[in-house]
């Protein structure tokens, strides 16, 4: 199998192991991350370059690290095709694949041993999307899965046709304001878009879902 894998300088030892151990399994491990300990790859670099090695289509599955598992998870899930996870266990490392139909999984250097991890590196990639399953199960499987793409799809759409309302991190020293519209605020829990608000995919203003009564 052809395999991507990256880590941050907080997972670097965990991923050179994680490596090692797949390459000996007979797979094809091309590392897209750090490549010397004494480099400094931040999290949110290592989970875009893995994602975006997966995102061309050159590799069937891939791995992240860092030192939780968290920020290379989170931002190698921001990627549109990209579906990781973060694991912590040989169960969890078999089922994620078996029925999220993941394709990423990131692990912690300082949550779980190298031993557990290469055992769980194994597991992800040794098992596949809905393995073993009745028919009924797996068509329930596949239903949440094109759910989870249908959501994909659509923020996707929304972002494409109002950019204005994707949320932007400040910038050049500037904050966002605490009663901002583009952040909760003044005990407003709810993230508000004003360019978004009032509007459907094709820009027509509306009062209220269309599938509601008046």
């Amino acid at each position: 199998m052809k395999i991507a894998i990256a880590s941050d300088a907080s997972g670097f030892r965990l991923k050179e192991h994680v490596k090692q151990v797949l390459r000996e399994a007979g797979h094809d491990v091309t590392d897209v991350g750090q490549q010397r300990e004494d480099e400094t790859v931040r999290y949110y670099e290592a989970g875009e370059l893995l994602a975006r090695a997966i995102q061309s289509g050159a590799y069937e599955r891939g791995f992240v690290m860092c030192g939780s598992g968290a920020g290379v998870c989170m931002t190698a899930g921001k990627f549109r095709g990209v579906y990781a996870v973060a694991c912590e266990s040989e169960y969890t490392a078999a089922e994620l694949r078996r029925i999220t139909n993941a394709n990423v999984m990131a692990m912690g250097e300082k949550v779980v041993t190298p031993a557990v991890a290469g055992r769980m590196a194994l597991a992800f990639v040794d098992s596949d999307w809905c393995d073993g399953m009745t028919p009924d199960k797996a068509g329930m499987v596949h239903e949440g899965f094109a759910r989870i793409r249908e959501i994909e799809r659509t923020l996707t759409a929304i972002e494409a046709k109002f950019p204005e309302a994707a949320p932007k991190a400040p910038g050049n020293g500037d904050s966002i304001p605490a009663d901002s519209p583009t952040t909760p605020g003044n005990g407003d829990k709810t993230q508000k878009f004003p360019a978004f608000e009032g509007k459907d995919l094709n820009g027509t203003s509306t009062s209220r879902c269309s599938g509601l009564p008046a």
